[in-house]
């Protein structure tokens, strides 16, 4: 309680004794630690008063990285959330990396800040349990800056990364805004619920726009601009063949390829 409640100075009185340091391993009848309370409720000032616990999951697979993505708490990932790759292989129950929570909650802001110049183009690689990658769970979220950023992080041939069910990111987007239309078309919905359901479809409709018409993909300028670590370094370091195929980039600012070559391979500009 004095974590959702944010009384700093009840939780120091509580903290300390061994009471206090049982009650923080247990969780709550959500499975929730102090930790996930603190993050789903913003309270930054308890953040002080804690030692994280960050890899405990509550009963919905959730860490409390994911619902400080979710609020899009850009205060909370700058005062609690510091060692940013070790949160890149955190895993909900849906198989959701923070990517995925990010793009689809368009929480841009608290990304930006957790993730700073470190290189994590290989994390838009990585699949949900239905084979969704960041980019497709942005495009069906209608999440418009995510995927802005998104695309300007990567190279063109990520848009052909299919899921499970054989779809593009932008054919999975299609699709859901073929079946919103059919929902507002065919189903007794109020005023509200109906008004709710347009603007939906029409946050489908520019994303579509954005992917349709975006050419501003990464290019070597860009990559030196953003990234702490050289693409050279980074390829060499990751050693992943599949990152080689999707890594093409040229040096020429104007192009939508970076390419990237070394004394011991060529990576084509095509998949």
């Amino acid at each position: 309680m004095c974590a959702r409640e944010g009384e700093v100075e009840i939780f120091d009185w509580f903290s300390g004794s061994h009471s206090f340091f049982q009650a923080r391993g247990q969780q709550n009848y959500k499975g929730q630690t102090i930790e996930h309370v603190v993050c789903i409720e913003g309270k930054t000032d308890i953040v002080e008063e804690i030692r994280p616990k960050l890899d405990t999951k509550d009963y919905y697979g959730n860490l409390p990285l994911h619902y400080t993505i979710i609020n899009d708490d850009s205060e909370m990932v700058k005062r609690y959330f510091t060692n940013t790759r070790a949160y890149f292989e955190l895993r909900n129950f849906k198989y959701e990396t923070i990517f995925h929570t990010a793009a689809k909650h368009n929480s841009l802001q608290s990304l930006k800040e957790l993730l700073g110049s470190t290189v994590w183009i290989e994390e838009l690689l990585k699949r949900d349990f239905k084979g969704d990658t960041p980019l497709h769970a942005a495009a069906k979220a209608g999440s418009l800056e995510v995927m802005q950023f998104y695309l300007e992080s990567c190279t063109e041939p990520f848009l052909d990364l299919q899921n499970n069910f054989g779809l593009t990111p932008k054919q999975a987007l299609d699709e859901k805004i073929v079946l919103l239309g059919e929902r507002l078309n065919e189903a007794e919905i109020n005023d509200e619920g109906d008004e709710k359901l347009r603007a939906k479809i029409d946050r489908l409709v520019e994303v579509r726009e954005l992917m349709s018409n975006h050419s501003n993909f990464l290019t070597a300028m860009s990559w030196d601009e953003r990234f702490d670590e050289s693409l050279h370094c980074y390829l060499d370091r990751a050693m992943d063949p599949n990152l080689d195929l999707f890594m093409s980039i040229s040096s020429d600012p104007s192009s939508r390829h970076v390419v990237y070559s070394s004394p011991s391979k060529a990576v084509s500009s095509k998949i």
